[in-house]
């Protein structure tokens, strides 16, 4: 099978793993891959396999540089990730040999009011002239392209193969926490720092923050919360190295405000789980599809009082050290490799004029999926 992956944006964004690890699980089963991106190096994980790259660069020759993909490397699959302009592709260049088109999203409608509403619209008319729309998560994929259209859920994973062994220790002290995402408002990272004041008012504790962005710099809320000694700002790292630093902590913080990112299932709470850390997690339908209240984590409501109540109790309610092997055996279904072969590369078949390959097994671990 040839497949075209298409994103308009950086190569390697640590927010999008599916650009990252899903040609390279395609190309280990034997097919041929092209991503073509707008921008990035390349390099690490994506170039592994027998993965063909082309970057466009900036400016007015992006259309170009589809076209010259859709011609030159002749895909079966057109795989594209959801952007401003999109809907055009399978109008322009489904060219003289059958192709299908799959739009994939992988974030939520982050926009409100009046601008969510035509956002929608716009998403649902681009969404149009595709053959099968995949998300990261159902609903998220609905909030995106409107009720109107089959979603077919393709989670966001891990690549099991990158994961070190987990230690079985008992609670560090002080207490290690750990965030990794963005540090952008909408992220809410300030009323997580605050959270970390008040739990440090009644236990020892440590908290670093590996952050992938400085739309929102979080040293100034660090200072200002007077974390100075206990909290601090560690430079991004490659997810090999991630997850390897990840073991060495006991809780995993998946701060996610419920409006816009309520069932938007959150990269960073499986993760954590992987990498085999109790997760304090605000009580979103995303966090919910992922933690096992009392078992690996903690959900609780967003306000910082709440969230440090969580952290708090964290420490009595999950059970240390067995949560470390329960926590990354709760995250085997959801290996790329795993959600690639289960979920992705059946939906592909089902589009090709080919009969689906026999003997799939579903893809189990979440409710309401389709």
């Amino acid at each position: 099978m040839r497949v075209l992956i298409v994103k308009k944006g950086s190569l390697h964004d640590p927010g999008a793993a599916a650009l990252e690890f899903v040609p390279k699980v395609l190309a280990d089963m034997g097919h041929e891959v092209m991503v073509l991106a707008h921008r990035g190096e390349k390099t690490q994980g994506l170039v592994q396999g027998e993965i063909r790259v082309e970057l466009a660069g900036e400016g007015k020759r992006w259309l170009r540089a589809v076209r010259n993909a859709m011609r030159n490397f002749e895909p079966e699959i057109c795989h594209v990730h959801i952007h401003h302009g999109c809907g055009l592709y399978p109008l322009l260049f489904k060219g003289s040999k059958p192709r299908s088109f799959v739009l994939d999203i992988r974030s939520p409608l982050l926009s409100t009011g009046v601008q969510r509403k035509l956002r929608r619209w716009k998403n649902f008319l681009e969404a149009l002239p595709y053959d099968a729309v995949c998300a990261h998560g159902v609903e998220s994929g609905r909030d995106v392209v409107g009720p109107w259209r089959k979603i077919h859920w393709v989670p966001p994973g891990v690549d099991f193969g990158l994961l070190p062994e987990v230690e079985m220790d008992g609670l560090h002290s002080p207490l290690r926490l750990v965030y990794v995402g963005s540090s952008s408002r909408k992220r809410g990272i300030r009323k997580m720092l605050e959270a970390i004041a008040i739990a440090s008012r009644s236990m020892e504790l440590l908290a670093d923050l590996f952050v992938y962005d400085d739309r929102d710099s979080p040293e100034k809320a660090i200072e200002e919360f007077g974390l100075g000694s206990i909290a601090r700002v560690r430079e991004p790292l490659p997810r090999a190295l991630l997850f390897r630093e990840l073991t060495t902590y006991d809780i995993g913080l998946a701060y996610i405000p419920k409006v816009p990112y309520d069932v938007a299932p959150p990269l960073k709470t499986q993760e954590y789980l992987a990498c085999g850390l109790a997760v304090v997690g605000t009580d979103t339908a995303g966090n919910r599809m992922f933690v096992k209240e009392g078992v690996t984590g903690v959900l609780v409501p967003e306000d910082p009082a709440c969230f440090a109540r969580g952290i708090l109790e964290a420490v009595n309610k999950i059970p240390f050290p067995e949560v470390r092997a329960i926590a990354r055996s709760s995250m085997e279904p959801f290996d790329w490799k795993r959600i690639v072969q289960e979920r992705l590369v059946p939906l592909y078949e089902r589009l090709l004029p080919k009969k689906m390959k026999p003997g799939k097994e579903p893809l189990h671990g979440t409710p309401g999926t389709s």
